[in-house]
């Protein structure tokens, strides 16, 4: 039983692909969406279709674990479900390319920035795979920058292996030219400006700020 404002909930969470797949854009796990601690896919079929059968597992005719469309998923036993899956596997660029989205300035949309890829049992970081699929190796200590200044595009021609401090500069001027002071007004120059592993950016005075208020909130002494 669902109440009207998990359907709108469901609704404002997906988005529509042209090869007709409903990208599931909320809270995932294991590749699969969640909508109030049940699988999204599985919320859609219910609830656009009926209920599933007892012993019945759904199977996505599409291939897209992240796709919500009822009328790509099928209800089969679990021994169907299998006999499914071997008989129609496909190959990992036919897979890979089936979640791309390509936009008007030629990026690769992969659907949420440094999204990661099911290859041989692992999951790897999507724009690295494109990158050496379509490029080649990439050379130890080198990491992949992204051309077009975008962490969801996994277009090969949009990436370049080059070294840490690299990729590192290039973001910050980046960063930089787009934006000079933070929200209290601090300016965001190299010397100001922290970035953590993730490549997200934030001002070292305003960090500074939030530890003291915590720290006087929370009586925590200075010296800890």
């Amino acid at each position: 039983m669902y109440l009207a404002s998990d359907l709108e909930i469901f609704l404002s969470q997906i988005f529509i692909e042209p090869m007709g797949c409903w990208r599931w854009t909320g809270l995932r796990g294991n590749g699969y969406g969640f909508l109030n601690k049940k699988l999204a896919h599985r919320f859609a079929y219910e609830t656009f279709v009926g209920p599933i059968p007892d012993g019945f597992e759904t199977c996505h005719l599409c291939h897209n674990k992240d796709c919500v469309n009822p009328g790509h998923i099928q209800m089969l036993s679990r021994k169907e479900n299998y006999a499914w899956k071997k008989k129609n596997r496909r190959h990992p660029i036919e897979r890979f390319l089936a979640r791309v989205s390509i936009t008007d300035t030629g990026c690769w949309d992969w659907g949420r920035a440094y999204g990661s890829f099911k290859y041989e049992g692992c999951s790897v970081p999507a724009h690295r795979f494109a990158y050496e699929f379509f490029v080649g190796p990439i050379l130890e200590g080198l990491e992949i920058d992204h051309l077009c200044r975008n962490p969801r595009c996994v277009n090969p021609d949009h990436l370049e292996a080059v070294t840490h401090a690299v990729n590192l500069q290039r973001g910050l001027s980046g960063i930089l030219g787009r934006k000079r002071f933070c929200k209290r007004g601090h300016p965001l120059d190299e010397r100001n400006t922290y970035i953590d592993p993730r490549r997200r950016r934030s001002c070292r005075k305003c960090g500074i700020l939030r530890t003291t208020l915590w720290r006087k909130r929370k009586n925590v002494p200075h010296n800890l």
